[in-house]
């Protein structure tokens, strides 16, 4: 029957052999039903607390301290799956999609950084530093304290990948989102991480029943693992506030806390590359230095301070000796994106300004010292120029229709095959709001 205030009141007016008595039967009740140990203990610290309470208030006489708990059992499987199954679950999202990109970030921050759901649920954009790497998170059990978490760059780049895409940065809203016609907008449950993690798991055929608690002590148990470590350490990933706990995954392991996220998040790709291929572009007007990219293959590199003119110059005396340059040209463009030109001139103009002044006065060091070694030339001012008007002229700076125009100008001349944007303000949230914009209105229609 559930409590009422009246039996409340005659359980605490009880005589102490009798209280005593009584709860001990509801023990032996709860034992018989088959609940675990910590559980019961729950139980039982809710009804000593009741008559403690009562005891101050002058309404009880008595005191449950003598009926003890059952002794909790330590959790025998902790380790919940290994790496390479942490990887297969990784690699199913689509993230090309909305919910691909969302999903894989879920992923890494509880595999990257350990974190358990509700902590993840927290989460506001303010919260991410992408540039410092660092993820503020109100820790279980500590009430108002906040604890900065480094990351590995792989965290910080699956949230950013996510948080762009969504387009709405407002810090006070929650990083994780619902996306569903329903909860569209919403912050994510607990409950809705659970589903997603494990209908990610039986996605790929893991038979095992997982959820976020079991990523994150696979997580630990991998850090462990992996690092032959060091459990003072690994309690900076764990965040354990006892370190003892740690002993109950495993008895041997190390390293800090940003080591550990790179590990982690480095285990999701097997089998490893035995060496990963390095990419040389060269950003030259010189005809020397073209022909020797072109006949070594390395790749040819559109630097800002480069006229399309010139560039189309550039590639056709590399392709004149190497066939194949049409896949070995990277354009390098200064970028910014907003509703109207002239806001987009406006909040690019200051970052260019700083660029120009910073590359004359290189310019001028090298033509001054009389410095000729070859990677020292002076810049010829016919093939390169750093004034601020010719590198807003050279720039993808403009309202969304300007950009496109631009981006296929240089697409159809040049047959580009990589652009590289590097977005010109000096305000961090303009940067993400700008990049935000083009993967919403420009990306997909060049």
């Amino acid at each position: 029957l559930p409590p009422t205030g009246d039996s409340v009141l005659e359980f605490l007016h009880l005589q102490p052999s009798q209280a005593v008595m009584v709860v001990l039967k509801y023990k032996a009740k709860l034992i018989a039903s088959g609940l675990r140990e910590a559980t019961i203990n729950r139980r039982l610290a809710a009804i000593k607390s009741l008559a403690k309470m009562g005891r101050k208030l002058g309404v009880c006489n008595y005191s449950l301290e003598d009926v003890s708990g059952e002794k909790v059992k330590a959790y025998r499987d902790t380790r919940g799956v290994d790496s390479k199954a942490i990887a297969v679950v990784i690699q199913q999202f689509d993230r090309e999609t909305l919910i691909g990109k969302r999903n894989y970030a879920i992923f890494f921050v509880l595999w990257g950084l350990a974190l358990r759901r509700q902590e993840i649920c927290q989460l506001d954009v303010g919260d991410f530093d992408f540039y410092g790497r660092k993820l503020r998170v109100l820790g279980k059990g500590k009430g108002t304290n906040e604890e900065y978490l480094d990351m590995s760059k792989d965290v910080a780049a699956a949230l950013a990948d996510w948080l762009i895409a969504r387009g709405d940065l407002n810090g006070n809203l929650p990083i994780f989102t619902a996306l569903d016609f329903h909860n569209e907008g919403h912050r994510l449950t607990t409950d809705a991480i659970y589903k997603i993690v494990s209908a990610s798991f039986k996605a790929v055929g893991v038979k095992k029943p997982m959820s976020p608690h079991r990523v994150r002590h696979s997580a630990i148990t991998a850090a462990l693992d992996a690092t032959d470590g060091n459990i003072r350490k690994v309690q900076k990933l764990s965040r354990h506030a006892d370190p003892r706990t740690l002993m109950i995954y495993d008895d041997n392991r190390n390293k800090d806390l940003w080591e550990m996220s790179e590990l982690l998040t480095g285990m999701t790709i097997y089998p490893k590359p035995l060496q990963k291929s390095i990419s040389v572009y060269v950003a030259t007007s010189d005809d020397d230095t073209l022909k020797f990219s072109a006949v070594k293959s390395l790749g040819l590199m559109g630097g800002t301070q480069f006229s399309l003119n010139t560039l189309k110059s550039n590639v056709t005396k590399y392709r004149a000796i190497n066939s194949s340059g049409s896949d070995r040209l990277m354009l390098a463009r200064f970028f910014f994106v907003a509703r109207t030109n002239e806001e987009a001139v406006s909040e690019a103009l200051p970052f260019l300004r700083i660029f120009s002044q910073r590359m004359k006065a290189v310019k001028n060091k090298v033509q001054s010292d009389d410095n000729h070694s070859q990677h020292l030339m002076p810049i010829s001012g016919q093939k390169a120029s750093f004034n601020e008007d010719d590198l807003l002229e050279n720039s993808i700076i403009g309202d969304v229709t300007t950009c496109r125009d631009k981006i296929k100008r240089f697409q159809d001349e040049l047959n580009l095959g990589t652009l590289a944007l590097n977005p010109c303000s000096l305000d961090l949230q303009k940067k993400l709001e700008s990049l935000a914009l083009y993967n919403q209105e420009v990306r997909n229609y060049v």
